[in-house]
Parts: C-alpha cells; sequence; structure tokens
C-alpha cells in the first residue's frame, strides 16, 4: 500500500505516493524539481506519470497532465483500471488534463526564441498558479522542444516550479543521455529486460539531485493498485 500524505511527510520533499519509487529516493523527490522519464513505448512512462499525480490528487495536491492525450475518457480508457484514480477526481479538478498548444506553441522552434520560452513560463505559470497546482507531468516532451532549446526551456519550467512549489515529470520516449537529462533534476529510465524468454518491465534511478538514491534496477508491475516494485534479481538466463 502507498504511503499516506500527511503530517510526517517532508516538507521538502514531494512524496510521490508510489511507495517503491519513494524507498529508492530515501522519502521522496526534492520539491520543485524537474524529473526526466525516458523510455520507450510501452514501458510505462505515462502509468507512472498518471500515478504520481493520482496520488497527490487523494492526499488533496492539484494534479496537472499536459500532453496531447485526448480528453479525460480516452485517458483512463488507455490505462489500467487503478483503483486510486476515480473519474470524480478528475471531473472535480483534482486532476486535470490539457492540451499542450496554449502553453508551448512556438517553443518547438529549432531554437526556440527566448521571447517564445518567456511566453510558454508565463503561461504555464499562469495555470497552475490559478489551480494551485504542486504536480505536473507534460507527455511527449520531444514534440514540444528541439534539442538545442531543451536547457533554456527546462530552466524555464524549474523557475515556475520554484515559484509555485511545483514538482513536474516531463516524459520523453528518447533515452536517458542528452540536453533533456542533463538540464533535469532527475532522470528515471524505463525499459525491457527479457528474461526466460519474456520481457520485464524495468526501472532504474540514474540521477536525482538531493537525494541519495539507490541506482540499481527494479522490476515493474503495473497493476490496479499502482506501480509495483521488486528488485532485479542478477542471476537467470
Amino acid at each position: 500500500m502507498a504511503p499516506a500524505m500527511g503530517k510526517e511527510e517532508r516538507s521538502d520533499r514531494c512524496v510521490t505516493g508510489i511507495e517503491g519509487l519513494d524507498n529508492i529516493l530515501g522519502g521522496g523527490i526534492p520539491t520543485s524539481s524537474v524529473v526526466l522519464i525516458c523510455g520507450g513505448t510501452g514501458t510505462g512512462k505515462t502509468a507512472l506519470a498518471v500515478e504520481f499525480i493520482a496520488r497527490g490528487a487523494a492526499g488533496g495536491e492539484a494534479g496537472l497532465l499536459i500532453g496531447d492525450v485526448g480528453d479525460e475518457e480516452r485517458l483512463l480508457s488507455g490505462l489500467p483500471s487503478f483503483t486510486f484514480l476515480a473519474p470524480e477526481t478528475i471531473k472535480k479538478g483534482t486532476f486535470s488534463v490539457i492540451g499542450p498548444d496554449e502553453i508551448f506553441k512556438g517553443v518547438g522552434q529549432d531554437p526556440a526564441d527566448a521571447a517564445a520560452i518567456a511566453e510558454m513560463a508565463s503561461s504555464l505559470d499562469k495555470v497552475l498558479s490559478a489551480a494551485k497546482v504542486k504536480r505536473l507531468a507534460i507527455d511527449g516532451v520531444d514534440d514540444l522542444v528541439s534539442e538545442r532549446a531543451a536547457r533554456p526551456f527546462v530552466s524555464a519550467i524549474k523557475d515556475v516550479l520554484r515559484k509555485n512549489k511545483c514538482t513536474a515529470f516531463i516524459i520523453s520516449r528518447g533515452g536517458p543521455e542528452g540536453p533533456l537529462a542533463a538540464a533535469a533534476d532527475g532522470v528515471i529510465a524505463l525499459g525491457d529486460i527479457e528474461r526466460n524468454g519474456d520481457f520485464l518491465r524495468a526501472m532504474q534511478v540514474l540521477k536525482m539531485r538531493g537525494t541519495g538514491h539507490s541506482r540499481a534496477k527494479y522490476v515493474v508491475d503495473i497493476t490496479p493498485c499502482g506501480m509495483l516494485t521488486t528488485p532485479l534479481l542478477k542471476g537467470g538466463a
């Protein structure tokens, strides 16, 4: 069972509510961090981000998912039947979903100019402050910003997060290298491992500034109760 949000939560950490991840990080993600979630198709990136927001919503923290995922009904239909994510949570606005165009228009230029990034930051700040958003996930970041604009893009987002005391996941289908990974405060890599002819989902925290995290690989199961992690056994074929 995921830990409850409550008085024991460290004020300098965003306790994700994903028990295995919080244990790996020694108590959660430093508040206002930008965390890159990277991996190929079907590795669980969106599921991880949705659980991150939903666990916060269950504890009264407003969350926002930005991405080309359609409306709330379409998002829910593409996810496991998480027992902790009720449709009512989305309908009442604790967990909101919006498309990227109204915030990230013009940032995808190569390179994005300073004016476009400043406008993006202003738009994002208005959305986060109006809804008092404390958890943010940006899906499909590869389609929103070029590699050359990645550093100023992430830097601008960090400034907005610090102002709003909000923590963010940015989701990429790429690998754990490159300017996005370098600029982010944390990097969580998801992937597949073949064992005895089966493919297992795996997760590894490669970087998380401000924590003494484990760098071991963990097997991940996506269940109705959320993402469950198990240390990867080194033996076996």
